[in-house]
């Protein structure tokens, strides 16, 4: 294994994941996607020497995947994340080796602007994942 920053990693959207539209100004740190299951406690007075016992649900859940932006109100890329608001998309990550990959279907849930007085403007971007996240 070879370490690697996420310098360079790429983030897309698309209508129908046969093309993606590259997301610019990705900076600081891209979290996710956040998988977990859930574990069920299954303990009973048999369980052995009073350790506790689990079994996995079988539900999955693909998490978030949130990342920042450079923000500028005034390009088309903000439009198009508006208008991808509260819809579900189809979203890709590539990670900075250029061939590793994890795509999945996602609502965007939240577009956060920020304008501080002495830094550049950003906006904060998290995408709920739907159904099973494909790692390339």
């Amino acid at each position: 294994m070879t370490d690697q920053t996420g310098m360079g990693i790429k983030i897309g959207i698309s209508d129908d994941g046969s093309s993606y539209t590259l997301i610019a100004g990705i900076h600081d740190t891209v979290d996710g996607p956040e998988m977990s299951g859930k574990a069920i406690d299954v303990t009973d007075s048999d369980s052995p020497d009073g350790w506790r016992e689990y079994i996995g649900s079988g539900i999955k859940d693909g998490g978030k995947v949130g990342f920042k932006i450079n923000w500028d109100p005034a390009d088309a890329q903000w439009d198009t994340l508006v208008a991808a608001l509260d819809e579900v998309k189809h979203w890709q990550i590539t990670y900075p080796d250029g061939s590793s990959a994890v795509t999945f279907q996602g609502v965007l849930e939240k577009l956060k602007p920020s304008a501080p007085l002495e830094d550049k403007m950003t906006a904060e971007i998290e995408i709920q994942v739907s159904g099973k996240p494909v790692w390339t």
